[in-house]
């Protein structure tokens, strides 16, 4: 009798044991999942899906220590919802939303994603290093059916995204001149290439002040690798 009520407590202890593990995991997996950026999310499938795609978009370039604002989106697969782990061989990344934590260095969802129109779209921001060199984001995303369980989920890697951090002049001049016409001055301006403009802020000096004063703000052409041209006209000046 001693000896059958000691097994009877051996199984019993192992079967609850088996069953806080399993629970756990379900819990981890739906609150994001780290570590599988490079790997693939095996949890759910065996191997990658091509029916999902799963894509970078952002700056390719930035200067030291610049922050820049990506998009991680997915489409594909049973798609109800989505998740996702994006890390980065240099640098920091940094949640732009609260679908996104930050665990380890790497970026992960906080649950799963609803779809809309067709895919999940997240949203993070990169800072670079203060030094140069080319940074490589990496991320996996997943396409889930949201039935409970990893069964008929499908996932896959996103084409490694490279970050070329480089001390760059934001704006190459190509020209720039001012001419007046009666009580106007015309400037005119142009560009051979453009990185992260936001704009141009123009000042005139007042000069018996001997102080600037901030007329006109241009919008720039954010990051373009083609001529852009300028103008803007000062009127009625003494």
């Amino acid at each position: 009798m001693v000896r059958r009520n000691n097994s009877i407590k051996i199984i019993a202890n192992t079967i609850m044991l088996s069953i806080v593990g399993f629970s756990f995991l379900l819990f981890a997996y739906s609150s994001g999942i780290t570590g599988r950026s490079t790997s693939g999310c095996t949890c759910h499938s065996s191997s990658a899906s091509t029916s999902v795609t799963v894509t970078i978009v952002g700056p390719t370039t930035l200067t030291p220590s610049q922050q820049g604002t990506y998009t991680l989106t997915i489409t594909g697969g049973p798609l109800a919802t989505g998740g996702c782990d994006i890390s980065v061989t240099g640098g920091t990344l940094l949640n732009a939303n609260t679908d996104l934590q930050v665990i380890s260095s790497e970026l992960t969802h906080t649950g799963p994603k609803a779809a809309l129109s067709g895919s999940v779209v997240f949203s993070f921001l990169y800072t670079a290093p203060a030094t140069t060199g080319d940074q490589t984001i990496h991320a996996v995303g997943l396409s889930t059916n949201n039935n409970g369980s990893s069964s008929g989920d499908l996932w896959n890697n996103a084409p490694n995204f490279t970050v070329s951090v480089q001390n760059v002049t934001p704006v190459e001049l190509k020209s720039f001149t001012a001419n007046v016409t009666g009580n106007d001055v015309d400037l005119n301006w142009s560009t051979a290439t453009e990185i992260n403009n936001f704009g141009y802020k123009i000042d005139r000096m007042d000069t018996k002040k001997a102080t600037w004063e901030n007329i006109a703000f241009i919008n720039g052409y954010g990051s373009s690798t083609t001529s852009h041209n300028y103008t803007y006209t000062d009127k009625d000046l003494n």
